[in-house]
């Protein structure tokens, strides 16, 4: 009986031991697994999800209906953010197929829905996506990216490879587009973006979180009718200016010739009637007692200069 006591006694001591080094063992694998995380930028893990089909199967027998593969990658974004959700080194996430990038340049914040700085992105591929309208074809796998409601100030840049097989025939590979999945409506969206025809890829800029694909139409784009340009309005030709009439030089005057003078006619001469001064009568044994005083007086002012003359010089 003690015998049987002591037995116990020692196998309590090693189960008690056993679950000690379990429980060292666990909390060892924990502590390094959070190592990992933290240390390594990107973590990459396979998720399959099998949706069950509206057959169903019980028991052992029925089979269910179509699944979708979703395959995840998951990229940690602790050893590069700060607690108020700034990134002080760049960050790049891939999905698992490599078709698509995330790049997250340093300065960004990024946050989740609570407003908390976001620890982890996930991008899982989805093959068999909701299909678009009509007149679009999805020429890329689509990509779902979580957490939903997480924000990106300034926005980041999504790059997205398509197949350029799966463009129909007849439509421009510059024609295709990234677009948006609105959840609520299952409608896409279409974003403007960029397309890289050499590379076969279409980037855009985003600021949340949804589901992404490439979309192409399936009609060939109208060609727009090039507008015809107005023709131009012909300028109004300038008026010619009329040239002055050049004034009309002034005729000279004739100068108007002189009269010839007349000759002058010539007078006839007329013969001057010759007079003979009459004499006058001298009344016989008569003198002119003037001429003769005035003859004496001459005489005797003569002889009296001649005595003067004689007496001065003499």
């Amino acid at each position: 009986m003690m015998s049987f006591r002591k037995l116990r006694s020692q196998l309590w001591l090693l189960v008690t031991l056993a679950v000690a080094i379990i429980a060292i063992i666990y909390s060892s694998a924990v502590v390094n697994t959070a190592d990992v995380y933290s240390d390594n930028a990107s973590v990459t893990a396979n998720v399959t999800v099998l949706g069950g089909g509206n057959g169903g199967g019980g028991g052992g027998g029925g089979g269910g209906g179509g699944g979708v593969t979703k395959s995840s990658r998951f990229t940690s974004l602790r050893s590069a953010i700060s607690e108020n959700g700034t990134l002080w080194d760049p960050v790049e996430a891939l999905s698992l197929d490599n078709k698509l990038l995330l790049y997250l340049p340093a300065g960004t914040v990024a946050k989740n829905r609570n407003g908390v700085f976001l620890s982890t992105i996930t991008i899982t591929t989805i093959e068999d996506p909701e299909e678009p309208p009509d007149d679009w074809k999805i020429i890329s796998f689509a990509y779902e990216l979580t957490p939903v409601g997480s924000t990106f100030n300034p926005p980041i840049t999504l790059t997205i490879e398509y197949d350029p097989s799966l463009i129909p025939w007849g439509v421009s590979e510059e024609s295709s587009f990234i677009a948006i999945l609105d959840e609520d409506k299952l409608e896409w969206i279409k974003l403007d973006c960029t397309v890289d025809t050499d590379e076969n890829i279409a980037v855009t800029s985003i600021s949340g979180f949804s589901i992404y694909a490439v979309l192409a139409p399936t009609v060939p784009e109208p060609v727009p009718e090039p507008t015809p340009e107005p023709a131009p309005e012909p300028e109004p030709e300038p008026e010619p200016v009329p040239e002055p009439a050049p004034e009309p030089e002034p005729e000279p005057e004739p100068i108007p010739e002189p009269a010839p003078e007349p000759e002058p006619t010539p007078e006839p001469e007329v013969e001057a009637p010759v007079t003979t001064p009459e004499m006058p009568d001298i009344e016989p044994g008569g003198y002119n007692w003037s001429r003769i005083l005035m003859l004496v007086g001459g005489i005797l002012v003569i002889l009296g200069v001649l005595v003067f003359l004689l007496r001065r010089y003499g």
